[in-house]
């Protein structure tokens, strides 16, 4: 319990610093959070940011507007019900997804995802 809340505070640090620049992560997985080496090695590092999304206009700082029928963005088995559900992700979303990794790291699987899915997330 106490390496998943050590990590979960580094990565929820990683995250609130994306989302203070003005982005959505919208690719929320264990993958994407590394531990350094050597000297980094108390660190955690948040990669892979080829899904990173505006939240904020770059003009004028306002929030995006909300929309539905939007393209699926996160990692199904860790994706947030309203990816699921093809609505815009949001800050929100990057929360719940954190929640689920979490939850991985903690317990090893989630009470959700089947046994194939899993399987294909592993293989990759």
């Amino acid at each position: 319990m106490k390496t998943t809340l050590m990590l979960g505070l580094q990565m929820l640090d990683r995250l609130e610093i994306l989302h203070n620049l003005g982005y959505v992560y919208g690719d929320m997985k264990p993958d994407n959070f590394l531990v350094g080496l050597g000297n980094d090695s108390p660190f955690v590092f948040m990669v892979d940011f080829g899904r990173c999304k505006r939240y904020r206009n770059k003009v004028n700082g306002q929030h995006i507007l909300y929309k539905e029928n939007t393209s699926y963005t996160f990692n199904p088995i860790f994706a947030s019900i309203n990816s699921h559900n093809n609505i815009q992700a949001s800050r929100r979303d990057d929360m719940e997804s954190f929640v689920y990794v979490l939850t991985y790291l903690k317990l090893g699987k989630l009470p959700w995802a089947k046994a194939s899915d899993v399987a294909v997330y592993l293989a990759r």
